[in-house]
């Protein structure tokens, strides 16, 4: 494409920003991913401690040791802090507010309900723990129903870029009305973005979040 350099930086550091933010969004999904697979288990370790007749402090501090990561870094840090005297609902609503996840959510709502109303904790943690199994199941049950609809994405995708190589490898030629001509880069362009809007609808639609 010809264009002035202050568009040619402009679209180098947009790519950029955009590749770095698809990065990061990867990273916490997988972070959150990773998160809600143990998330249960150390709801379980919580409750048999509380049922041992273990303070619910002192229960989120052995949490924080036992459990498998990542969940054993967030209760260590909510642990940490416990210990050395921070409130126990400043804690849980900083831990809620950073890991931005409605399992954990609902774990620190069952706390601080339990801290001013009082109740069996056990129990409340119990019910917690197999909602939030279930809704485990969901997320892997709607993740196997949409697996054909993001592999038959992926495909798509896949599949211009691999006929350009093929084409580029057998007849380069070929390919010079697209990268050699005004014509050929307008219609690269809009090809770039109709297959960017198409997957993204894909991606939408087969997101049942």
């Amino acid at each position: 494409f010809s264009m002035s350099p202050i568009l040619r930086v402009t679209l180098v550091f947009g790519v950029t920003l955009l590749a770095m933010r698809g990065a990061y969004r990867w990273i916490i999904g997988r972070f959150r991913q990773r998160f809600l697979a143990v998330f249960p288990d150390a709801l379980d370790l919580i409750i048999r401690a509380v049922r041992a007749g273990i303070p619910a402090v002192q229960a989120i501090c052995i949490a924080g040791v036992e459990s498998e990561e990542p969940v054993r870094a967030t209760f260590r840090t909510m642990g940490d802090a416990l210990l050395v005297g921070a409130d126990v609902k400043d804690v849980l609503e900083r831990a809620a507010g950073r890991l931005q996840l409605a399992d954990f959510s609902f774990f620190t709502v069952c706390l601080i309900l339990q801290r001013e109303t009082g109740g069996n904790l056990g129990e409340t943690l119990e019910s917690l723990a197999a909602i939030v199994r279930s809704r485990r199941d969901i997320r892997a049950k709607s993740k196997a129903l949409t697996a054909e609809g993001r592999l038959a994405s992926k495909m798509i995708a896949a599949v211009p870029f691999a006929i350009m190589g093929v084409f580029y490898v057998t007849n380069r030629p070929y390919l010079q009305t697209l990268t050699n001509t005004h014509a050929g880069h307008t219609i690269l362009a809009v090809a770039a973005g109709l297959m960017t809007v198409g997957l993204w609808l894909i991606n939408k639609i087969a997101n049942l979040d």
